[in-house]
């Protein structure tokens, strides 16, 4: 294979992490009163989440994010009508409410805001484009950046490179990245892609802006940069970076004990593009500062403060944790499964009538 999936989204020991804010705070009361005052606070919403999935595998059990998922992609495509997924009160276990309690009203604003963001998104996408913001990898970091999630997604080429692939029977896919013609040719799709789907976002949404430091040329057979060491052409990683400006400068005003050169003038869109570029080369360990690239890292990119902290704490070897958009690796798994409750009961409070 020439290029490995997801690096920039996993915790690599070089490269650093990615982080919502760090613990969104319960507020008091009851659980029953803070499903009413969720349920009272946002209308029906659709989430276009990513269907390519086994749906036979234990994982779209009931009440699961995958489950959720699927649901809300069948509604956006029309093929239930939405009372079919109106959550009924007795499907409000305590699991839901945990997770519910979880999420602030500014959180949960902001995710209903991006859904409907999201929505105008897509209906407006060309059709060669619309899948990738829909389906797979690709179409889960996104939506999880427009909820608010994940602030910035480094390396959108990878997860596009990786739908495409994943598309392939088993033999097409190993003569794709077998052949050098070939998967020149896929990563020059991949890269067409990328810029439609970035100018789109871009277009359409004010919110969304994005850095590359570099357009590769993957047709060029005499670019040092794309090849291996062994001569063959890879997908380089680096390059590109989507972010939700709002997402980002409220990752900077929540930890400033971690930005806090980035704050020294203020808030502003100037502390964003001085900070990106350093984040997306920090694939080689930094001596000096290199915690502090990688927690910044980290948290932008949607992991949990607790797995970006115990990480450079020199805790390395954790088990790997998929959640909605993000990836990382932790060593503390009922933390870990907070996050998770966060992350379904939030996707149920988007698609729910209560």
């Amino acid at each position: 294979m020439h290029s490995s999936r997801n690096q920039n989204e996993v915790l690599p020991p070089k490269e650093g992490t990615e982080g919502i804010p760090s613990g969104p705070q319960s507020r008091k009361g009851s659980q029953d009163e803070t499903v009413r005052a969720h349920g009272a606070a946002l209308e029906t919403g659709i989430i276009l989440p990513s269907p390519k999935r086994d749906t036979t595998s234990d994982a779209y059990t009931e009440g699961s994010i995958a489950f959720l998922q699927k649901r809300l992609l069948e509604v956006a495509l029309g093929k239930q009508k939405d009372t079919d997924i109106s959550v009924p009160m007795k499907s409000l276990d305590r699991e839901f409410l945990e997770g519910a309690d979880l999420i602030s009203e500014d959180e949960l604003k902001i995710a209903k805001n991006g859904v409907q963001r999201l929505e105008k998104v897509v209906n407006t996408a060309e059709k060669e484009i619309q899948p990738f913001l829909i389906e797979g990898d690709t179409g889960s970091k996104i939506q999880a950046m427009f909820i608010g999630i994940k602030p910035v997604i480094f390396d959108l080429d990878n997860e596009i490179s990786g739908d495409i692939l994943s598309e392939k029977n088993s033999t097409e896919h190993k003569t794709i990245v077998g052949n050098e013609d070939l998967y020149r040719k896929h990563l020059i799709e991949v890269q067409s892609i990328y810029q439609r789907i970035r100018d789109h976002l871009k277009q359409v949404d004010s919110d969304i802006h994005s850095l590359d430091l570099a357009i590769r040329d993957y047709s060029r057979k005499d670019d040092p940069n794309i090849l291996t060491v062994d001569g063959k052409v890879e997908l380089v990683e680096g390059d590109h970076a989507i972010y939700s400006r709002d997402s980002v400068l409220s990752i900077f005003n929540n930890h400033q004990e971690i930005f806090r050169d980035e704050l020294q003038d203020g808030l502003t869109d100037s502390s964003i593009k001085k900070l990106l570029p350093d984040l997306m080369e920090a694939g080689e360990n930094k001596e000096e500062g290199e915690d502090y690239v990688g927690r910044m890292k980290g948290l932008l990119c949607g992991y949990p403060y607790h797995a970006v902290k115990q990480f450079f704490n020199g805790q390395y070897n954790g088990q790997g944790v998929k959640l909605f958009g993000r990836e990382y690796l932790s060593i503390e798994p009922e933390k870990d499964e907070a996050v998770n409750k966060r992350d379904k009961a939030l996707l149920k409070l988007l698609c729910m009538k209560v």
